[in-house]
């Protein structure tokens, strides 16, 4: 059995998604409810979940001490809520970042709700030597992938749960 909301794949004897929770809803013949007849449903479940979500990134800020670079600060950039994120699908910083690294990958630190812990992940440099802009996309399954663009070129990162 497939869940309408995130799309797991689960054992058909469940009462309720292993992964979000959303019910297995049968009529009283037993058959299942069809996708369509919940589909308003299915949207305010995905939506009461994504809505307590917020996407944001590490940003941070150097200076010179004497001879040496030491960390001055680290701030946060909202991306995306997560209701935000299922309205739009996808959703780009409106600011744009010089180039920083010349190595294939770049490791971005973010975390999903204000105060939350951060984790890592690394996305696939563009080849294109413009600015860069960051952004997420949702994919089908509740979950997000960071894009980086730069000039034409997109390049994102491996799903992130958004549950």
């Amino acid at each position: 059995m497939k869940c309408f909301c995130c799309r797991m794949d689960f054992d058909s004897e469940l009462t309720q998604c292993p992964r979000c929770g959303f019910p297995v809803l049968l009529r009283p013949d037993g058959t299942q409810i069809t996708e369509e007849d919940l589909k308003d449903q299915i949207k305010a479940y995905r939506q009461e979940l994504a809505g307590e979500k917020t996407i944001s990134i590490a940003r941070y800020f150097w200076k010179k001490q004497g001879e040496k670079i030491a960390l001055d600060r680290k701030e946060y950039v909202k991306v995306a809520d997560g209701v935000q994120l299922l309205k739009e699908g996808r959703v780009w910083l409106n600011q744009k970042f010089a180039r920083t690294v010349s190595s294939p990958r770049f490791e971005l630190h973010y975390r999903l709700r204000d105060g939350g812990q951060e984790q890592r992940i690394f996305i696939e440099v563009p080849k294109s030597v413009s600015f860069w802009q960051l952004g997420a996309e949702l994919n089908g399954d509740m979950s997000f992938s960071f894009l980086l663009k730069s000039g034409a070129e997109i390049t994102k990162t491996e799903p992130i749960s958004l549950l």
